[in-house]
């Protein structure tokens, strides 16, 4: 899904989400609220004001930044970074965290934040989740055999 300014949201299976906008000096303030599901986030640079997404249990706030959300009931809302600088707010305790790189940040209600170093194993489900969706195309480099003659080996 493509936003007016060059952004995009990129929804996965099972994913609800609802996009608000309102108008202000000519300019469209977006707000995107996730009510459930997987999605990648990569946000176009804006020129006034900033970009925001809201989960049942956290708020991100960005100008420019890409980031993944994992939002079930169950798990919590977690958010993994990839690149950019954005601030996350957990609402029900007003306490704020800036995303990081290699981190999971988990957020519920009414519980402090939660870092964990991201597992290679969700960094590969959220690849697949791309590869099987057509947003990224596996790339293999092609080695070139070079011949060598009996001058050019040394040990």
């Amino acid at each position: 899904m493509y936003l007016d300014d060059g952004s995009v949201i990129s929804m996965f299976a099972d994913t609800e989400l609802r996009i608000k906008g309102d108008i202000n000096n000519r300019m469209i303030l977006k707000q995107v609220d996730l009510i459930r599901g997987i999605i990648l986030v990569n946000v176009a640079n804006q020129d006034s004001g900033t970009f925001k997404l809201v989960t049942p249990s956290a708020e991100v706030n960005c100008k420019e930044c890409n980031f993944w959300v994992i939002s079930d009931k169950m798990n919590g809302d977690q958010f993994i970074k990839e690149s950019g600088n954005a601030l996350l707010l957990n609402t029900s305790l007003n306490s704020t965290k800036e995303l990081a790189s290699d981190s999971t940040i988990i957020s519920k209600e009414s519980i402090e934040f939660e870092i964990i170093k991201t597992p290679i194993t969700d960094i590969i489900f959220l690849e697949s989740l791309m590869l099987d969706a057509d947003e990224k195309i596996l790339q293999y480099k092609k080695e070139e055999l070079i011949e060598e003659s009996a001058e050019t080996i040394t040990n």
